[in-house]
This record gives C-alpha cells, sequence and structure tokens, in this order.
C-alpha cells in the first residue's frame, strides 16, 4: 500500500521525502480532567465526566529523504524543514488509499536532528519530525469551485481553516454565516477545530466529509 503525505498540499515525494512510519495520528490525545473531589467519607472520587475535552495531539513520523550528491541533499532538507519551521500552522494531510484523507493542522514542536553520511553518489539522511496538533479535534467539509460557505450555532469560539494558509479564526454566536472565496476552482477542504460537540447547528455548501476527526 501506497501511503501518501502532504504538507501545505504538496507531496512528501515531490520533495524527495519517504515516510517510514508514523506514530499518533489515529491515537486518541489525552483527556482533560478537572480534578475530581475527594471527600473523606465517600469511595474514590467524584469527577465532572459530562463534556469531554483533549490534550493537543504528538505526532511523530520517521523519514528520510535520498539525493545525488551532498550539496543537493543538504538543499533539499533545509528546503523540506524549512516549510514547516515557517510560522503559523502547517496542513498536514495523509492518504492511506483511502476515500477520506486524514487532516491535522499542525507546527514543529522540536528539533530535527537528522542522521547523515557523505559519500559521492547518492546520498541518504534519515530523521524523525515531531510534530504538535494544538486543535486535535475537527470537522471537516470538501467543496469545489471557488466559493465556500459555512453557517453555524456555537457558544464556543471555532476556528476555520480553508487549506490554502487562510484562517477565520473566533467564529461565535447564532447562525453565524463564514464565505471563503479563491482565485480558481479546485476540490479543497475546510478544517473547523474546537468544540465541536457545542456547535448545535451547521449547515454548508460543501460535502461534510468528517463529522469529528
Amino acid at each position: 500500500m501506497v501511503v501518501s503525505y502532504f504538507i501545505n498540499n504538496t507531496d512528501f515525494r515531490n520533495l524527495g521525502v519517504r515516510v517510514t512510519a508514523s506514530k499518533g495520528l489515529l491515537d486518541l490525545p489525552k483527556r482533560k480532567l478537572v480534578e475530581g473531589k475527594d471527600w473523606p467519607e465517600l469511595h474514590g472520587e467524584i469527577t465532572d465526566l459530562e463534556t469531554a475535552v483533549f490534550e493537543a495531539r504528538e505526532i511523530t513520523l520517521d523519514c528520510f529523504i535520498a539525493a545525488d550528491g551532498a550539496e543537493n541533499l543538504s538543499n533539499a532538507i533545509r528546503t523540506f524543514i524549512g516549510l514547516l519551521a515557517a510560522p503559523g500552522l502547517h496542513r498536514l494531510e495523509v492518504n492511506a488509499q483511502m476515500v477520506k484523507p486524514l487532516f491535522y493542522q499542525v507546527y514543529l514542536r522540536d528539533s530535527v536532528s537528522v542522521n547523515k553520511r557523505w559519500k559521492d553518489g547518492r546520498n541518504v539522511a534519515t530523521f524523525s519530525l515531531k510534530l504538535r496538533e494544538p486543535e486535535p479535534v475537527k470537522r471537516v467539509v470538501s467543496f469545489s469551485g471557488t466559493t465556500c460557505n459555512i453557517t453555524l450555532t456555537s457558544q464556543w469560539p471555532v476556528n476555520i481553516y480553508w487549506g490554502d494558509g487562510s484562517h477565520t479564526y473566533d467564529v461565535q454566536g447564532e447562525t453565524i454565516s463564514v464565505t471563503k472565496t479563491f482565485a480558481s476552482a479546485a476540490v479543497r477542504y475546510a478544517i473547523i477545530t474546537g468544540n465541536i460537540d457545542q456547535i448545535s447547528y451547521f449547515s454548508t455548501n460543501g460535502t461534510l466529509v468528517w463529522a469529528k476527526l
């Protein structure tokens, strides 16, 4: 099976990078719990479990990169890591030959240690990417054309990432409508993050791909 990885809509393979193993993509993030009340006259503790909220997601990708010659390898490494080290969150897309790809808005958390050995001819280096997704619970909408509209009701602010690097933060209120217009038509995916379980109304001119991811 060929698993495809994309960063900001660019295939890892087009940058000379292959992923050999991944961790955290499907893991359930650690749950946040308010410290329970411990009454001396009762067994155990009393904990509020009415609303499930989670900590950030940790993702690790084990990678290798190859290029002809030491200089080309060095340039390829800097180019690839530079994409993730740029300011802001970055769109990670993973498609394991599924109808519905997986999506994450991540940033590079730790330094990247590159293992390499210079030699004549083909050079190969290995490294691990430790990525962090600060908003791990999301809803995903696909749409085509030049315009995407999302209307929702939420008592908590949610963020919308449109897939081209732009975003709309802190969407909150009663039947709030947000529209994004692109210069050209294409199939795109919008990600809505935040307390999506608290969204009481949701409509879009696109297609709901993941109700909760």
